[in-house]
């Protein structure tokens, strides 16, 4: 199946309905991704400025994406519609920025709602004053039995977010927990106690930090086994 032939099928995937189905839409993202991505030679960026169903593709993706709730996804692919005709646009692009942006402020304002606040504490080896942040979880991490894959999840979210801010925080460097080399990266073991049952009072997340002179390293191995002897947690 050629180029123009894919094109077509997504266009009557997409333009034949009244209110076409979300079926059509994922339909359409198949069949745009192929013209897109999934062609057995890449198209250079200057080919696809100079053929216009990259241009029609990447507006029909933006206007599929948005359907189907991901809207900063459709900003992204509209913003390289935007760059492939030089600012020259469609008229009916500003409307469908205007409706993505909707999108994305709505999708914000409902997460944020859904929201609760909680304490972060980093207790790093070698500092005896926790690096403590106050921070925000989804309500469902709040439950008594949360999801694990939920939970990982976050935690994971949270230490790639804090991380460097826990690493720059003392000015002089941190010395690795075994052999006091200058660390170069932080192992951490956080463990969620959201759930007033927890027992620790207020919302907490304690999250046991040891830095390391080589991430993956002898050092960084035997930290890993050692939490995990004593604390119950994720480690990353």
């Amino acid at each position: 199946m050629n180029l123009v032939r894919h094109f077509f099928k997504t266009k009557i995937l997409f333009g034949t309905l009244h209110e076409p189905a979300l079926g059509a839409y994922h339909s359409a993202l198949v069949e745009l991704d192929y013209i897109l991505w999934q062609r057995p030679e890449p198209v250079l960026i200057h080919e696809q400025i100079a053929n216009p169903i990259f241009h029609k593709a990447y507006f029909r993706k933006a206007h599929c994406l948005l359907e189907l709730g991901k809207g900063a996804e459709a900003l992204q692919e509209l913003n390289m519609y935007r760059s492939l005709v030089n600012g020259k646009v469609d008229d009916e692009e500003p409307h469908l920025r205007e409706k993505i942006k909707s999108s994305i402020s709505k999708s914000t304002s409902s997460e944020e709602s859904n929201m609760r606040p909680f304490l972060y504490s980093a207790h790093v080896f070698g500092r005896e004053v926790p690096v403590m942040l106050t921070c925000k979880a989804p309500q469902e991490l709040f439950a008594v039995a949360c999801s694990p894959e939920a939970a990982t999840s976050f935690l994971k979210s949270l230490v790639k977010k804090h991380g460097e801010f826990v690493m720059n925080s003392n000015t002089d460097g941190w010395k690795c927990w075994k052999c006091r080399k200058p660390a170069v990266s932080l192992t951490h073991n956080p463990s969620m106690y959201l759930h007033p049952s927890s027992g620790m009072g207020d919302s907490t997340i304690i999250d046991f930090v040891l830095p390391v002179c080589e991430t993956r390293g002898p050092c960084d191995m035997e930290a890993r086994r050692q939490v995990q002897k004593s604390f119950v947690g994720d480690h990353f």
